[in-house]
């Protein structure tokens, strides 16, 4: 329990304080002087499409400021697994999915009816022929059925068919490009020999009516370490995660829908969190106060207020004024009224700080102009009386 002085109790009483600090605040709207208290945000732009997004801190306030966004492209394929969120402080790190690699491939498949003579197949950058009558490399017997042509082209392909009986003598295996060994439901697969997405160029066509291929171009080649995760899965790991969702709030940034992949993303930290406090006064120690205000410009703002206070008791010192009733030569006590000049304000200090800050606050929107003179009334009531106050 705080013992006061007889002197102190008098003072206290009689509206007397012994010390005081000064401080000059000119309103401008800015971070720092008289702007509302705004959350912290970061948009991403990523190479790609549909894959960017908005990050913004839950909480209004320059804490945001401290958190920040990183995608890291891990060492290790996670495979078809979702990404994967931690945190380090406020840091939110996604490590994203990748590819363990795969092959490109597409299927030829045929409506069970044989082919013609002369129709062909090209297979990357290899020309098959199909023909009756062998005559040069790269043809391909004709044979009793259209599965049992699809398999000579098969085998062709493979480098074990039977010169004469699948395919003329001399045709080489293809060189980057093998098939499935048997036909299966009118179909055989091709696929790349080698992992990536270079096979994803392959062309795979035909002039044959009777055959048909996936696509014209091989697909679904995947790089080792390729990224895939799409932005909407990051979104989803983040918000799964309950200490990163607690930090932010995720959109999709613009007219983008989440559908693109995401790239590498060097950790970016989320800006412009205001808090919307003006700081008047440090408090070393504990002391009783009041605070009076003497205005020397007009403040403006629409629907501007303030209040003026403690972290947590944001009014305790001058409850909520608004700002445009705050012209030249009037004064603003814990009245929580505008008094004209040449009123006496109240100096009583009834408030106990101790070891915080003082600050005038934004209460509803920004005080765009204006200047006051601030003064803050104290008697120091700590146990070793070095209490001090500092102008912020």
């Amino acid at each position: 329990m705080t013992q006061f002085t007889r002197g102190q109790l008098n003072d206290i009483h009689a509206g007397v304080a012994p010390a005081g600090a000064h401080k000059t605040v000119t309103f401008d709207g800015g971070i720092t002087s008289g702007k509302l208290s705004t959350k912290a945000a970061a948009t991403t732009t990523l190479t790609g499409t549909n894959n960017d997004m908005v990050f913004t801190a839950d909480t209004a306030g320059t804490a945001g400021n401290l958190i920040s966004i990183e995608y890291k492209d891990t060492t290790f394929p996670l495979g078809n697994g979702a990404a994967k969120v931690h945190l380090e402080g406020k840091a939110i790190i996604v490590d994203l999915k990748t590819s363990a690699g795969v092959k490109a491939s597409t299927v030829l498949t045929t409506n069970n009816t044989n082919v013609s003579d002369g129709k062909v197949v090209v297979v990357n950058d290899i020309t098959y022929r199909f023909k009756n009558t062998l005559a040069q490399i790269g043809d391909v017997k004709i044979g009793a059925s259209a599965d049992a042509t699809l398999l000579s082209l098969a085998k062709t392909i493979n480098g074990t068919g039977a010169a004469g009986t699948d395919m003329f003598a001399g045709t080489p295996a293809h060189t980057s490009v093998s098939s499935s060994a048997a036909v299966a439901s009118h179909t055989i697969t091709l696929t790349a020999l080698a992992i990536g997405t270079a096979g994803n160029l392959y062309p795979s066509t035909t002039d044959e009516t009777t055959l048909s291929f996936t696509s014209t171009v091989f697909a679904g080649g995947e790089d080792v370490n390729q990224i895939l995760s799409l932005a909407s899965e990051v979104k989803t790991a983040i918000e799964a995660n309950t200490a990163a969702a607690a930090l932010v709030d995720i959109a999709n940034s613009g007219a983008d829908d989440g559908s693109g992949v995401v790239t590498v993303l060097a950790q970016t930290y989320l800006t412009g969190g205001s808090d919307g406090k003006v700081p008047l006064f440090t408090v070393t120690g504990e002391i009783l106060c009041s605070l009076r205000g003497y205005c020397a410009t007009d403040l403006a703002g629409t629907s501007a207020t303030l209040v003026h206070g403690v972290t947590g008791t944001t009014n305790m010192l001058i409850p909520i004024l608004t700002c445009t009733d705050i012209d030249k030569n009037k004064g603003i006590d814990k009245s929580a009224s505008v008094v004209a000049r040449g009123t006496a304000l109240d100096k009583t200090p009834v408030w106990r700080v101790a070891d915080e800050s003082i600050f005038a606050t934004t209460a509803t929107a920004a005080t765009t102009a204006g200047k006051i003179h601030y003064i803050l009334d104290f008697i120091d009531i700590s146990a070793d009386g070095n209490s001090t106050v500092i102008a912020a």
